[in-house]
């Protein structure tokens, strides 16, 4: 059950890498709202319905930095304007920011037959790391926070930067996938949705194999929507952000920084779908699915993930925090989730546990095991 909120004016963030160490609450105050010098752009009609590119003009970046990057949707309100805030301290817009990347001026996309969905998760012991509860799932590895609607605990903003990784045998005769994302929202309904972006790395069956950049708000896109665009190739630095702000909108950033490319657009949740707050958050390696069956993990090898962030609400949305994952939850009263992927029936370890994080949100993946194709 979501719980009514009311909201007060917040304070910006204006964080630095030090002070995303640990987390810290902003104070109730006026704020003044960021200064966004982007156009909008509808996409191309191969992209979902309802969904805009957000053109920064390079030059104005170069001036004054992620700020005028930021989108400028139709809400003004403080709190919208605080999770622009949000958006804006995350690593992957401030190094968008320094590099002075070329944005997308335009976006195409294609629906993909690949999902990246909701986990299947395995009961839940005590963790071995302060705040955390150990998780097995047969699709993820990673981290996840729960929020628990009595401390009023939503997230609004997902991030983080990785490596992709290369596809290195595309003559094997099955389908091996690997896909790597941050997160917000379960995606158990329509209602829930499970907004994430980032890269896919596939090979086989036979002479297949590639990597791409997507985004997907799950179930009401029910697979990946690979944008056509901007491409991704195996080794490339790349960066996602997701977020919700305003009344009923979705935000992703896709980066490569190996390109200096970036693309931004802006989704509308149509309002039946609700799904605009979201009491989880994630930083996600998983095996994806295509015809109803998880496919083999590609081997990644160890898989770094650094500047895993998120943005958090909390106390009848009157206070915000920026923090990283592994941070020990805001006063101890939510939980985060240490996930390890095995099969579904549990015999085999496809990973192996999520390393402890470092204080900047920096942590990592090992591969394990191919694993079988099999649905649980």
């Amino acid at each position: 059950m979501k719980i009514s909120r009311v909201f007060a004016a917040v304070a910006p963030i204006g964080l630095t890498v030090a002070a995303l160490m640990a987390p810290s609450a902003v104070a109730v105050a006026a704020i003044d709202g960021p200064d966004p010098s982007a156009s909008y752009v509808a996409a191309n009609s191969s992209c979902p319905d309802g969904m805009s590119v957000i053109v920064p003009d390079r030059d104005a970046v170069a001036a004054r930095g992620a700020s005028a990057a930021l989108p400028s949707p139709a809400q003004s309100d403080p709190e919208t304007q605080a999770v622009l805030r949000g958006i804006e301290a995350t690593a992957v817009s401030q190094r968008a920011a320094s590099e002075n990347v070329t944005w997308l001026t335009s976006m195409d996309c294609t629906v993909t037959d690949v999902t990246a969905g909701p986990a299947e998760s395995a009961p839940a012991s005590d963790g071995d790391l302060p705040g955390s509860i150990n998780r097995s799932s047969s699709n993820w590895s990673g981290y996840q926070y729960a929020g628990l609607d009595p401390d009023y605990v939503y997230y609004r903003v997902a991030s983080m930067v990785w490596q992709v990784p290369t596809p290195s045998n595309p003559a094997v005769a099955t389908s091996r996938h690997v896909s790597i994302w941050p997160g917000l929202g379960t995606g158990d309904s329509v209602n829930d949705l499970l907004l994430q972006g980032g890269t896919e790395s596939f090979e086989g069956p036979v002479g297949a194999s590639g990597t791409y950049g997507w985004f997907e708000a799950y179930p009401l896109q029910p697979s990946e929507v690979m944008i056509n665009n901007l491409p991704i190739n195996g080794g490339d630095e790349v960066g996602m952000t997701v977020a919700y702000y305003g009344a009923f909108n979705a935000f992703f950033e896709l980066c490569n920084y190996t390109t200096d490319v970036c693309g931004q657009a802006e989704l509308d949740v149509p309002p039946a779908q609700g799904g605009i707050l979201s009491d989880r958050v994630e930083w996600i390696v998983e095996r994806s699915a295509a015809a109803g069956n998880y496919s083999e993990l590609l081997n990644f090898g160890t898989e770094q993930i650094d500047s895993a962030e998120a943005y958090e609400e909390y106390g009848s949305g009157v206070s915000y925090i920026s923090f990283p994952a592994g941070a020990v939850p805001l006063g101890g009263t939510s939980t985060y989730d240490r996930i390890t992927m095995k099969s579904c029936d549990g015999g085999t370890s496809l990973t192996g546990a999520p390393s402890a994080n470092a204080s900047d949100g920096g942590f990592t993946v090992a591969w394990q095991n191919y694993g079988s194709i099999e649905s649980c």
